[in-house]
């Protein structure tokens, strides 16, 4: 976990973060890149120099190099934890609020960063008034996606059909965040 000295960083195409040097002429950026070897990458295409690419394949400038390097995931340090929400009935609202909160802390108890938006802002719309559904949360839930490493799916009844989970699943395949699923019986929820 942390920041790693250049010479321990991987050379086989695995994405990392990099702290550079200087980038655009800001110093002490950070960008997330990977080391290519030199040759002929692609037939038909300018054979390339050896060294560190930015993510979308345009080489540092040497006034970009890196400093140092991490894992994209030790700089997601949360798992966010999905489960379906919404639906008309209040008491299937608070079962499910109460299955999240299960399921968050078998989580915790197994050392894991848990983001639960269903036990956070659960007892927070239903104090305040505030809109239930995807469309209200969905900035507020994809801002902490955006720091998570892995999704954990609890799979209790409506899951499938959750507009709030569906998007939550497309954007973490967006983000390429790992899926994990989480039965009830593994989280100890009791249904």
């Amino acid at each position: 976990m942390g920041w790693k000295s250049m010479d321990t960083a991987p050379r086989d195409g695995t994405e990392v973060l990099l702290r550079v040097e200087m980038c655009a002429g800001i110093p002490g950026k950070c960008l997330v890149g990977h080391y290519m070897p030199g040759g002929h990458c692609i037939e038909d295409h300018p054979a390339i120099d050896s060294g560190w690419y930015f993510w979308n394949g345009i080489m540092f400038d040497k006034e970009a190099r890196p400093t140092h390097w991490m894992n994209v995931e030790d700089n997601r340090p949360l798992v966010y934890l999905a489960c379906p929400y919404s639906h008309p009935d209040r008491t299937v609202r608070v079962m499910r609020f109460e299955a999240a909160n299960r399921a968050a802390s078998m989580l915790m108890d197994r050392g894991e960063h848990v983001f639960s938006p269903i036990s956070h802002t659960h007892s927070i719309a239903e104090s305040c008034d505030l809109p239930l559904d995807w469309e209200f949360w969905q900035d507020f839930e994809r801002s902490y996606l955006s720091v998570a490493n892995r999704l954990f799916l609890l799979l209790i009844p409506g899951w499938s059909t959750s507009t709030g989970v569906t998007a939550e699943i497309a954007i973490a395949n967006k983000m390429d965040i790992l899926i994990t699923y989480l039965s009830p019986e593994e989280a100890g929820v009791i249904q």
